[in-house]
């Protein structure tokens, strides 16, 4: 329960951390961020032998999580919470908005009987892909580096449209291409590499692998000129290592 209690508050973070960050509340905003740090290294993480997808960290990192985005989070926190994804219309209204009447929030309580709730496991981000991987050409968006939190919230928004689109194959696909920013990203490598790790995780896959396959094949149609080379790419990539 802890570490989803944890990880709940680290996704909120990226969207915040900039407005807290230049506001009144900095020194509490600074105080929860100390607060999450020592709560992270406190961890122990016994079981990343058996969810490692790679037995070798090179030439990519294989990181738990949740170390992960706080990796991610500490570069952001380290770039004055900037990022390159986040589409933040309300900026243009922020005084407006500051002068308008502020509602109180309830105090936030957790439900009284937790003992047979079940939180999601823990896993490794899988890598196979790094800047160096996509084509240098000026037409092509430059894929962010794996400690980028730029990385994190693209990921973050596929697998929020494979979670609630999951049982319509068609629709999850063409969702997945009309997620924002796609001008700035190469989509194309990155829902490769979110779908072979979820083809890939362990214990076991979040989904069938008929899932994964199924949707790999209705974004190679709705992609054909961009996504079955990266696929391919990643197939050999993954073949060629024997660390898999």
């Amino acid at each position: 329960m802890r570490d989803f209690l944890l990880y709940s508050v680290m996704q909120c973070l990226p969207w915040i951390g900039l407005h807290f960050n230049d506001s009144k509340d900095e020194v509490e905003f600074e105080r929860l961020l100390d607060i999450l740090e020592t709560e992270i290294e406190k961890r122990e993480k016994h079981y990343m032998p058996s969810i490692r997808v790679w037995s070798s960290d090179n030439p990519l990192p294989q990181i738990e999580y949740m170390d992960s985005l706080w990796l991610q989070i500490k570069n952001m926190r380290n770039n004055n919470w900037e990022d390159n994804w986040i589409i933040r219309p309300y900026v243009a209204f922020e005084s407006k908005l500051e002068s308008s009447l502020q509602h109180p929030l309830p105090q936030f309580e957790l439900p009284a009987d937790l003992e047979h709730t079940q939180f999601p496991l823990p896993y490794v981000v899988f890598r196979i892909f790094d800047t160096p991987d996509v084509p240098n050409r000026p037409e092509v968006p430059k894929l962010p580096r794996f400690n980028s939190i730029d990385r994190f919230l693209v990921e973050d928004a596929i697998m929020n449209v494979i979670n609630s689109k999951n049982l319509t194959k068609k629709e999850c696909a063409e969702s997945l291409l009309r997620i924002s920013g796609r001008s700035s990203m190469p989509l194309n490598y990155m829902l490769v590499e979110v779908l072979f790790g979820g083809l890939l995780e362990l214990p076991v896959p979040r989904y069938s692998e008929l899932f994964y396959g199924s949707i790999l094949v209705q974004l190679c149609q709705l992609m054909a000129d961009h996504l079955p080379q990266v696929l391919a790419q990643a197939v050999l990539m993954s073949t060629r290592d024997s660390t898999l």
